[in-house]
């Protein structure tokens, strides 16, 4: 009989966008402040945690093994084991089943999992300068793109992957924008409401002046509009019109096709191999813009794992059953559409109707892709990132997995909700997906 594993406590920290406020504080000292607060909120001893498991992508310059780096600092006793995770916007969800892995296999018996970044501390590199620089100009890489925000197969920005999931599906600019405002929507609503104040773990910046406790994140904006999104500029291609204007315009409809290629079939996309050409992208609208994708980002969170039986055992309160996970990879040009079919797996695997599932965490990477998966699974809206997602919150990618699945347990207790599912597309095409049970207890 396999063993069943719960999570006992849940924290993040605030996120900081890029530059902004938590621009000085480094991916160990953000995943520190996140598993010291799920630590303290478990009441569980940190010496009794056996292992580590944290997200994170972009590594360089953070130093050996960032997960022992925190567990370390977080507490933990020297005989723990810590391993650090790198599936790109996913690691910090991957985490939390690598966590889930090591109990089941008795490897474990309580883990620290999650995930952290600091966009904002991320170097350029100089590839070349390892054996000196002899003449002429000398180019600098830069790390987010390089190793976070580009595909690896044909060195597109992340943002073209939105842009064929739009194509694809018929996704207009204005639907687009019209997701990205409900998002800031929601998650002001939830700012005001206090809804994020149990989740967050604040950070605390020194400085000559004195300490500054941030606690709030810094994206959820209640001044945007339809309007000021509308006047955004897309940014991976030129410059479009909305879907609604084509028909009384000279411009070509271009949404059969995607990337410069005809559509064959809405239901099945993802034809073709890694690397193939994916045409002229000059004839086509652009529709993704700043407004309607996510940031770039610096936070963490964590969560404690434990084994059903032994919290059990030792009268140890905790917030949720982990119910199944799933994962699997489709093409990587359509990367953004992973998490419909990896939520079907998901609830195939544990024998779930999707109108079973109270609250569904998928994080919004870009509008288009969010549409495309809801649209198609048939989500509800009201069940559908209820206080706002990474449109307004942020994407600090190693910690996404993670801060997603700390929002959803803190959402469903809040609203005495059972069941809930978090998912994520993933930077060459993958998808992955966590389902999770309440007990009524959590509620009282």
């Amino acid at each position: 009989m396999m063993t069943d594993v719960v999570i006992v406590s849940a924290a993040r920290t605030p996120i900081g966008a890029l530059g902004g406020s938590l621009k000085d504080v480094t991916a160990v000292e953000l995943g520190t402040v996140a598993a010291k607060a799920a630590i303290a909120r478990s009441g569980l001893d940190a010496a009794e945690i056996d292992q580590a498991i944290i997200g994170n992508v972009l590594q360089a310059n953070n130093g050996q093994n960032v997960a022992r780096q925190i567990a370390l600092r977080s507490g933990l006793v020297t005989s723990s084991t810590a391993m650090t995770v790198n599936e790109v916007c996913g690691s910090g969800l991957k985490a939390v089943r690598l966590g889930q892995a090591a109990i089941i296999l008795g490897d474990a018996d309580i883990v620290l999992v999650g995930g952290t970044e600091s966009m904002s501390g991320a170097p350029y590199y100089a590839p070349r300068m390892r054996f000196g620089h002899k003449y002429g100009s000398v180019e600098f890489v830069d790390g987010i793109f390089r190793d976070g925000l580009s595909d690896a197969f044909t060195g597109q920005p992340m943002g073209m992957t939105a842009e064929n999931v739009a194509r694809t599906f018929g996704i207009t600019r204005h639907q687009q924008d019209e997701f990205a405002l409900n998002s800031h929507v929601k998650a002001v609503a939830a700012q005001k409401s206090g809804n994020f104040d149990d989740e967050i773990a604040p950070v605390t910046i020194r400085t000559r002046k004195g300490d500054i406790l941030i606690d709030e994140d810094d994206g959820p904006r209640a001044d945007t509009n339809l309007d000021k999104l509308r006047r955004l500029r897309t940014v991976f291609v030129p410059d479009g019109v909305d879907a609604a204007d084509i028909a009384s315009s000279s411009i070509p409809d271009n949404r059969g096709k995607v990337m410069g290629v005809d559509r064959v079939d809405p239901d099945d996309p993802f034809g073709g191999h890694i690397g193939e050409s994916v045409g002229d992208t000059t004839q086509i609208l652009g529709t993704v813009t700043a407004g309607n994708a996510s940031g770039i980002n610096d936070g963490a969170a964590a969560l404690i794992l434990m084994c059903k039986d032994l919290a059990q055992e030792r009268g140890i309160d905790y917030l949720a059953e982990i119910s199944g996970y799933a994962e699997g990879g489709i093409n990587p040009d359509f990367m953004g559409y992973a998490p419909k079919r990896v939520i079907e797996k998901l609830l195939d695997r544990t024998g779930t109707q999707l109108d079973q599932i109270d609250l569904f965490e998928i994080n919004e990477a870009f509008a288009s892709q969010s549409i495309a998966v809801s649209r198609q699974l048939g989500i509800p809206e009201g069940k559908l990132n209820v206080n706002g997602g990474a449109i307004a919150l942020g994407h600090p990618l190693g910690a996404s997995g993670a801060r997603i699945l700390v929002t959803l347990l803190y959402a469903m207790r809040a609203r005495g909700k059972r069941s809930g599912v978090a998912a994520l597309c993933v930077g060459g095409g993958i998808g992955v997906a966590m389902q999770v049970a309440m007990d009524e207890g959590v509620f009282a």
